[in-house]
């Protein structure tokens, strides 16, 4: 199932030869899935097994395994594009904002009727650039990884380029140049006093809410679908199919993990927890989506199914609603158990999805495609 790279065509964002994966899409709603579990962790009973209850403390990987798919479809959807005019370049951003922007300033808009924002910081949510500040009000608090996103799809196309040419390291090191740059910027201002909402205030924060320092991500998606899918390397492990030994990878990789935290600090917070994690994670995540790309496992064949792919494609309203003021209603109006609020915040997706977050991409990219 090989993929062979094809040389960029001109000033086109459709992609003749983009592959389809759908267990990847059903992947998504077991990514968002851990997430909620991840943010409602404080109401599992003492019951549960300890070392069960460290795996779900590190279930923040969640975000992770976006980011590592988001370096892996955007390489897949690039593929054949020229971005040699800015044209094509201003359009391809265009529809990637059309996917996060209508669903997520729909919530925002309830939120600022609720909070009543200042104008000014207002702004600095509906533009998703409260990701780069530590000071204002935390908002949609999830949307901190809608900002990384967003600068990822503003950088890939670059990043693409440099790939093609063999200088992917060098794309890496300029990207982690620039997160210091901005936490040096930042650490100035607050030096000098002149940092009141708190810009990118120091590395830790770069390295942990910005793209720029969680780069390696989005990279091990890329170098899965540009270096190894297309050489067809096979998992040297005969008797453990890659799908499941990434999963146990990637759960030996989460204790590991969280060996790092102190009392006073998530291990991710800390930066040995840090540097583990923007390291080993990735890959782990990436030796899953391998195993779903190449193998014909029953668990690949559960994510290709309708309803996992549904789920999955619900997996953006999922994540804006879970933690908020959705949820938040619904525990104090309908119930807070969090077996039932999962089902009833999955319904809730769904309908968002098929009521809303579609139709509106697929008007908006249509429009777009159009110009």
């Amino acid at each position: 199932m090989g993929i062979l790279l094809s040389k960029p065509q001109p000033d086109s964002i459709v992609q003749q030869q983009r592959t389809i994966y759908p267990a990847l899409t059903g992947l998504r709603f077991i990514a968002a899935s851990i997430i909620f579990v991840f943010h409602n962790q404080d109401l599992i009973p003492e019951t549960v097994p300890l070392l069960l209850r460290n795996i779900i403390a590190e279930f923040h990987i969640g975000v992770s395994v976006f980011f590592v798919l988001s370096g892996f479809l955007i390489a897949n959807q690039f593929n054949g594009t020229s971005f040699e005019k800015p044209k094509a370049y201003l359009k391809y951003l265009a529809i990637r904002f059309g996917r996060i922007f209508p669903l997520y300033w729909a919530i925002l808009i309830v939120l600022q009727m609720l909070w009543l924002f200042s104008i000014p910081e207002f702004f600095i949510h509906a533009a998703l650039l409260k990701g780069y500040f530590r000071g204002f009000h935390p908002g949609v608090a999830q949307a901190w990884s809608l900002t990384v996103e967003l600068a990822f799809y503003a950088c890939a196309p670059f990043l693409y380029k440099a790939t093609l040419k063999g200088k992917m390291l060098h794309a890496f090191l300029v990207v982690t140049l620039i997160g210091v740059a901005l936490a040096s910027i930042g650490s100035t201002l607050t030096y000098l006093g002149l940092n009141p909402h708190e810009f990118v205030p120091d590395l830790k924060f770069a390295a942990f809410n910005t793209f720029f320092g969680r780069a390696s991500e989005f990279f091990a998606g890329m170098l899965l679908y540009y270096f190894i899918i297309p050489k067809g390397k096979e998992w040297p492990v005969k008797w453990m199919p890659v799908t499941y030994g990434g999963i146990i990878f990637l759960i030996v990789s989460s204790l590991i993990l969280h060996a790092f935290q102190t009392p006073t600090a998530f291990s991710i917070h800390t930066w040995s927890g840090l540097a583990f994690h923007h390291t080993v994670i990735p890959f782990a995540i990436a030796v899953i989506l391998y195993g779903l790309i190449r193998e014909n496992t029953f668990l690949g064949q559960l994510l290709s199914t309708r309803f996992f792919m549904l789920l999955g494609n619900a997996s953006y309203a999922f994540y804006l609603i879970h933690f908020g003021w959705v949820n938040n209603w619904l525990i104090y109006n309908v119930t807070d158990s969090p077996f039932l609020l999962f089902i009833i915040l999955w319904a809730i997706s769904i309908g968002v999805y098929l009521a809303f977050d579609k139709p509106v991409y697929l008007w908006l990219r249509k429009k777009i495609s159009a110009i």
